[in-house]
């Protein structure tokens, strides 16, 4: 019946005119670790002034940044795995476990950076970060706290049902052995 036929993507760009000034950006540099694949540390230092942040994954406006007070990155002496634009943006190497500190950082928010998430190049997650200095942040899919909440709620259920099971049990044995 049909022959020959081919489906074609057809993308309707948006078209966005920048000046082009000649000035270099100055950016910070930026180091970071992934840490499960909903939360990664990233490392700011030297921000004079408000950048861009982009993370090359699908948008969702779920993912969110979080200020946070640590200080360093997970695991045991973590080493740079590859450096990207003249290592002024570092990846170390990732741990790919749960942390409790992570787990406990994904449950109780902490401080929500004052930035605007932004969907980046027809893709990706992006930042506008207004603050200045070397600090880091926490970026992390918010979504994955339900998730948690759900776990820890199932497995306190199933350690309840098997504690009321076992006293159960143990009461007939008491209860027969009289």
């Amino acid at each position: 019946m049909f022959r020959n036929l081919s489906l074609t993507k057809v993308v309707i760009p948006t078209v966005v005119f920048v000046k082009d000034t000649g000035k270099v950006l100055d950016t910070p540099k930026i180091t970071y670790q992934e840490i499960t694949s909903t939360d990664y540390a990233v490392k700011i230092e030297n921000a004079k002034k408000s950048f861009l942040l982009s993370f090359s994954e699908q948008y969702d406006g779920n993912w969110t940044d979080l200020s946070t007070n640590k200080k360093g990155f997970y695991g045991s002496n973590p080493t740079a795995v590859v450096s990207y634009f003249n290592n002024n943006v570092e990846e170390m190497a990732s741990i790919n476990r749960i942390e409790p500190a992570v787990l406990a950082g994904s449950l109780i928010t902490e401080g929500k950076m004052n930035s605007l998430h932004m969907e980046l190049n027809g893709f990706s997650n992006g930042w506008l970060i207004t603050k200045s200095g070397s600090y880091q942040i926490h970026l992390t899919f918010s979504s994955q706290k339900y998730f948690l909440v759900g776990l820890i709620v199932s497995a306190l259920t199933l350690i309840g049902i098997i504690l009321v099971i076992g006293f159960l049990l143990l009461r007939n044995k008491t209860g027969k052995s009289k």
